[in-house]
């Protein structure tokens, strides 16, 4: 029998009859029975005997028999996690080994394209679940041929290797694809105006992306209060403006670029008040000019004082007009005012970023 199979009908044979004569002259047939069930260790024997024949010519003596249990053959599958999977994440391997006969014990040896996994080749088997696990992290991209191998026990026997899981380790690629930006990107962007920039990301094998990822975007300096950002396609979420954060779930297929906008408040954020630099300017320039203009008339302006209220009012007229050109100066945006922006696109442990300058004409 094999091991966990049902108990079988026992039968006798005979020897011993004569005159030609069988088993048919029996008045009473005998009654048969085994000790073997179901529950039987495979490699044990269990006997059999029979008893209580009748014939009207013969008598019976009885010669015990046996059940030899042999092992049973399970069947072994192998599953993954995830797949594709991310580098520097882990993925686990799950390789069910059942049997109708019952739950195997045991381990479970993992190989890669035939090696053996160091860390799993000898994984055991859980008796509740019949599961064999192997979590494994790469850190570096390209297929793994995955497979199982079931070590057998008392009662079951080896199998394997089980079905192969062709597992896809890929990256994240985050680059700019911004006309002219090469390795950084320039953006110019007036005040109240907005930039654009392209960015590609993509897993390495071209799939969609295996595990939520995350892209945040950081300036520095800080760009100015009032200052927004959005990303476009829709399928990105913002969780967060500070600092800017948006999300991606897992499953995505990006067919085509994600851009970033920023777009920046209108000029007051950069502007000089007329009480600062510009004023500051004017304060210090009009004692200066009026000396100049004084200077070639100080001898007159002793003769004559007539002359002096006419010299001062154009004086003042023309401090005035200075003080209104400084003015206008000091009002004026900060020229090639100048950030470095930073785009991080991360999942799990994996996290790439790329820089850009973000110059305020």
């Amino acid at each position: 029998m094999t091991y966990g199979a049902a108990v079988p009908a026992i039968t006798a044979s005979y020897s011993g009859f004569v005159n030609g004569e069988t088993s048919a002259v029996l008045t009473t047939l005998p009654t048969c029975i085994t000790a073997y069930t179901t529950s039987s260790k495979a490699g044990s024997s269990p006997s059999t005997s029979c008893s209580g024949a009748a014939a009207a010519n013969y008598t019976f003596s009885y010669v015990n028999g046996s059940v030899i249990v042999n092992q049973a053959l399970p069947t072994i599958t192998l599953a993954s996690s995830l797949n594709p999977i991310l580098l520097q994440t882990q993925v686990t391997y799950t390789a069910t080994v059942s049997s109708t006969a019952g739950k195997p014990a045991g381990t479970v040896a993992f190989s890669d394209g035939g090696t053996s996994i160091t860390a799993c080749a000898s994984a055991a088997v859980t008796a509740s679940s019949g599961n064999a696990t192997c979590t494994v992290t790469y850190t570096a991209t390209g297929t793994h041929s995955i497979t199982a191998t079931y070590s057998g026990d008392t009662n079951f026997l080896t199998v394997g290797p089980s079905n192969t899981v062709p597992e896809a380790a890929v990256d994240i690629t985050l680059s700019s694809t911004t006309s002219g930006g090469g390795s950084s990107p320039v953006l110019t962007i007036l005040p109240g105006g907005s930039a654009t920039e392209s960015l590609s990301i993509v897993p390495s094998s071209g799939t969609s992306i295996p595990l939520p990822l995350t892209m945040t975007v950081a300036a520095s300096p800080s760009l100015p209060a009032g200052t927004t950002m959005s990303v476009t396609p829709s399928s990105w979420s913002l969780t967060s403006n500070n600092p800017w954060t948006w999300t991606l779930p897992a499953g995505t297929v990006l067919s085509g670029n994600t851009v970033l906008t920023i777009k920046l408040p209108q000029n007051s954020s950069f502007a000089q008040s007329a009480g600062g630099a510009g004023s500051n300017f004017v304060s210090h320039l009009a004692p200066f000019s009026l000396a100049l203009l004084l200077l070639p008339f100080a001898g007159r302006l002793r003769k004559s004082g007539i002359r002096l209220g006419r010299l001062l009012t154009i004086l003042l007229l023309a401090v005035a007009g200075m003080a209104a050109v400084a003015g206008m100066n000091g009002c004026g945006v900060e020229a090639h005012k100048s950030y470095s922006i930073t785009i991080t696109a991360s999942s799990g442990s994996l996290s790439h970023s790329t820089t850009s300058t973000l110059i305020v004409e």
